[in-house]
């Protein structure tokens, strides 16, 4: 059975909530288990307001999961103060823990598939804990240096060059070397992971008019083409 990992993002945001009726909408037992880390004051305050249509079971550790015939796990993996609308140190550190809780899940069982809940990075900042992002966390969680944020619908795949980064610094991160890196890991994925067996990648341009060859910019004439070609 697939099993598909939710964390909570900040408990003080939106997503406790959009996970809620995210489930509420996708539960199907016959086809999925779906485990939900979120502190439990926190999902119970949440469910209060939001009254969850799929039946649920409370645990407190992973061999629950393993023990029991449910299909949708609330996992009370901590107990946090909630102030709703404020990044805060509490959050912060939540919001760490259930993304270090995903990952081994997801290491540990088989056909999984982890969905994040929006963080705060200044709530990260708060917590002391210093990732820029969900993606760069994971990264480093899997001992990974070849990544991508990648975002997925029926009629687009698009791939980030750059991510978390002030627009201001992203002309001097863009290289040849590291345009070419990006676009074999997404032919990979393509092949690999999404099951498109001649990927036709599109590559843009960072200034206005692609450049106008040189005359709005040359990071297009110096580093993307060559990058391309």
């Amino acid at each position: 059975m697939n099993t598909l990992i939710f964390t909570c993002g900040d408990v003080n945001g939106i997503g406790p909530e959009i996970v809620l009726k995210t489930i509420s909408k996708i539960f199907n037992p016959a086809k999925r288990r779906i485990i939900f880390l979120c502190p439990a004051n926190v999902f119970e305050k949440t469910a209060a307001l939001y009254n969850p249509s799929f039946p649920f079971h409370i645990i407190k550790s992973k061999e629950s999961i393993q023990d029991s015939s449910h299909n949708v796990f609330i996992y009370d993996f901590n107990k946090v103060k909630q102030d709703i609308g404020k990044p805060t140190k509490h959050s912060g550190k939540c919001a760490s823990e259930a993304i270090e809780l995903s990952y081994q899940l997801s290491s540990a069982l088989v056909n999984s598939a982890i969905i994040t809940a929006p963080i705060s990075k200044t709530a990260f900042e708060l917590a002391g804990i210093a990732f820029p992002g969900q993606t760069e966390y994971y990264a480093k969680l899997s001992d990974s240096e070849k990544y991508l944020m990648v975002f997925l619908s029926k009629k687009l795949i698009c791939a980030l060059q750059t991510i978390h980064e002030p627009i201001e610094k992203v002309s001097r991160l863009l290289s040849k070397e590291k345009i070419i890196q990006t676009i074999e890991i997404l032919s990979q994925s393509l092949v690999k992971d999404l099951g498109v067996k001649n990927p036709s990648i599109g590559v843009l341009g960072l200034n206005p008019h692609a450049g106008e060859e040189g005359r709005i910019g040359g990071e297009e004439k110096k580093i993307i083409s060559p990058a391309i070609k």
